[in-house]
């Protein structure tokens, strides 16, 4: 695999004094033995990013990388089928290393999944049906996801100490009573496992079914709305006190980010910077504010970051902060520890995923907004 480290140049000199290139750099992931991989979640200290790669016999299977101690190299590890399975893939990791997501089982049915070690637990499906994936894991273990029920719904659920709840009878009661019966998938959950976001299915009438967010309170239920009320969209993660996404607009052309902070029932959402009206989506937030994820920069989709998920916020393209000839398209995680993300770009030609550490300056945000780009006349060289 390839490391590719910020090189200090006569252009960049003063920005580069400011985040500390140290210790910065590109890790290109590499891959299980096939041509590609994808990253999907980074560890709360950066040391752990978490996916899936095509593997030496072509088959897609989970991962993770561990970054050494200054995150100039690391090694992807394999994870385990489930029994009989051929496929798998990592979604999240907590700050304890647990790994979730999900694996073929030997009838080639997809299962939720956890993983110590390299070794993958079924989470039973205990909503009726066949079939379930895992997407996020809170400090505390609790794993959500959806699960199928006895009609082959999607059901969003949280498990806990290995006992799976729906969530669809919040989300019908207490947000859209119009919900019922369609699908729904939980795609994030705060750390101490109290918020719950993700996506709905909503009867509109006359055969017309629609996508929107929600934010769970699992505390006070009764505090669950829609996320960015009546729009098409999805919510995908939460620190907290925030949840970030992504929303079409009136006229469903263009998706742009969005973020929530929380007051109970929504009154109103901040709408993330966009790059010259560029579609985008929020994948991450940490424990800061910091949030993580693509807008399309003119040239297609590019890896981005905001300073704070409001609508003021700073959004600074990645590719910004490495001088190499590689394109990081996405950023699909982003660690509490400052400056390191977790995404997916072109290595080569070919899909990778990477690590990006940039130590940040005191303020916590990154150095170099993304409007003042054009004055340091960038120059990349080509990766060995």
């Amino acid at each position: 695999m390839k490391i590719h480290r910020l090189r200090r140049t006569t252009g960049l000199l003063a920005a580069l004094t400011l985040i500390g290139a140290a210790h910065a750099g590109l890790i290109d992931l590499g891959t299980l033995g096939g041509a590609t991989s994808q990253a999907w979640g980074v560890r709360s200290d950066g040391t752990v990013v978490v996916g899936s790669s095509v593997n030496g016999s072509s088959q897609t299977q989970a991962f993770a990388y561990t970054a050494n101690a200054g995150f100039t190299g690391g090694a992807m590890t394999a994870l385990n089928f489930l029994s009989g399975g051929t496929a798998s893939e990592a979604r999240a990791v907590n700050a304890s290393g647990l790994v979730v997501g999900y694996s073929k089982d030997g009838g080639n049915v997809d299962q939720a999944v956890t993983w110590t070690g390299v070794s993958a637990t079924l989470i039973s499906n205990s909503l009726g049906g066949s079939g379930a994936r895992a997407f996020g894991v809170s400090t505390t273990g609790s794993v959500v996801g959806w699960a199928r029920n006895a009609l082959g719904v999607q059901e969003a659920f949280i498990s806990t100490g290995g006992v799976m709840t729906s969530l669809d009878s919040i989300l019908t009661t207490n947000i859209n009573g119009n919900h019922s019966g369609l699908n729904s998938r939980a795609l994030g959950v705060s750390a101490n496992g109290r918020f719950v976001v993700g996506e709905f299915e909503v009867d509109l009438g006359g055969g017309n079914i629609q996508v929107q967010g929600f934010v769970v309170d699992r505390t006070t239920p009764a505090n669950s709305y829609e996320f960015i009320s009546g729009s098409v969209g999805t919510a995908r993660a939460t620190n907290g006190t925030h949840a970030v996404g992504s929303f079409f607009d009136a006229g469903g052309q263009n998706q742009n980010v969005a973020a929530y902070t929380f007051h109970g029932p929504p009154s109103s959402s901040d709408f993330l910077t966009q790059a010259s009206g560029g579609a985008g989506i929020g994948n991450a937030i940490n424990a800061a504010g910091a949030v993580a994820g693509n807008q399309d920069l003119g040239a297609g989709f590019r890896a981005v970051a905001w300073s704070s998920p409001s609508s003021g916020a700073v959004i600074t393209d990645l590719n910004t902060l490495h001088l190499t000839a590689n394109t990081l398209t996405d950023a699909t995680g982003i660690a509490d520890t400052a400056g390191i993300y977790s995404g997916n770009g072109t290595f080569g030609g070919q899909t990778h995923g990477y690590l990006l550490a940039v130590p940040e300056p005191s303020s916590g945000m990154l150095a170099l907004p993304l409007l003042a780009l054009a004055p340091l006349a960038l120059r990349r060289r080509r990766s060995a």
